[in-house]
């Protein structure tokens, strides 16, 4: 199990906090971190390079833009987040963005 020492020696910031205490995390809270960082590494990135080799970077670039879009469906779907309205909006903006910047008009 990781030692929550290990998470510590990044937060170095907070030794500037009044009382210059860091938190305390327990074991299990930890490996959550730890395994919050690490998914996302080895799953995102990994299919970002593999499709590379199919598509043009800037079309892979522009599609990481509606990242925060499937976060937030994530969020409402997995852990009852509720969306408001300017979420939304913001949802339909970038998806609208992203649309028209990877549309390619058949000639």
């Amino acid at each position: 199990m990781l030692d929550s020492e290990v998470i510590d020696t990044g937060f170095t910031v907070l030794d500037t906090l009044p009382g210059g205490e860091k938190p305390r995390w327990s074991d299990l809270s930890t490996l959550y971190l730890f395994l919050a960082a690490l998914i996302p590494q080895l799953i995102g990135h990994t299919a970002l390079t593999w499709v590379l080799r199919f598509k043009r970077p800037t079309i892979v670039g522009i599609a990481t833009v509606g990242e925060p879009i499937g976060a937030t469906f994530i969020g409402w779907v997995w852990l009852d987040a509720g969306v408001d309205a300017t979420t939304a909006l913001g949802c339909c903006i970038t998806m609208t963005a992203v649309l028209l910047a990877l549309y390619e008009p058949k000639h």
